[in-house]
């Protein structure tokens, strides 16, 4: 019985959602930190793949849960410094959030994101949670399939004691590390395929 309980969950979120594809049409990081100093970088954008589910729905507003997770990863750029040299890494984003919807027209959907972000780098090293918002613009080209703009912010940190030792003693000042806080900005494409 509990296995047709699950069966029956599963299908109703799997097969009633949308799935849906981002690809960075432009995207910058914005890294911030004591040593570093303020860095706007852009490399390579990423992919995400993700899926939301209506939760609720009246007249035309419409409050969905999702998460996205990056199927090709963004580069981040940490610089140089006197001391050490960190060459550009990847990271991988993983976003759950809730969004609501305002259908303008049958056609045209205004939705807005906000919910929590986490990752990780090429590095196996965990970025920690932060914010993310976005707002966007959605538009069904044919009854189920559909293409939207949509502009995304996550925000996380990274602790480089994790990489880098501390103290360094080639450093002349002794410099303490501290958390760098990764801003990422993304302006995406989204194609997307609604199942019900």
């Amino acid at each position: 019985m509990k296995k047709l309980i699950s069966i029956i969950i599963i299908n109703t979120f799997l097969f009633s959602g949308t799935v849906y594809m981002s690809i960075d049409a432009q995207n910058e990081h914005s890294l911030q930190s004591d040593f570093l100093g303020d860095l706007d970088t852009f490399n390579n954008g990423a992919i995400m793949l993700g899926y939301s589910q209506t939760v609720y729905e009246k007249d035309s507003f419409l409050l969905d849960i999702g998460f996205s997770f990056s199927m090709k990863p963004s580069e981040l750029d940490f610089g140089n410094h006197e001391c050490f040299n960190i060459t550009a890494g990847k990271a991988d984003y993983y976003n759950m959030y809730l969004m609501p919807n305002f259908q303008i027209s049958d056609r045209v959907n205004l939705w807005a994101q906000l919910g929590e972000v986490f990752g990780r780098t090429d590095a196996n090293t965990r970025l920690k949670p932060g914010l993310s918002y976005g707002i966007g613009l959605s538009f069904m080209a044919m009854k189920q399939i559909g293409i939207g703009l949509g502009y995304r912010v996550y925000n996380s940190s990274y602790d480089m004691s994790t990489v880098v030792p501390n103290p360094i003693p080639i450093c002349p000042d002794n410099l303490d590390f501290t958390t760098i806080n990764i801003k990422v900005k993304r302006m995406s494409i989204d194609l997307f395929y609604r199942f019900n």
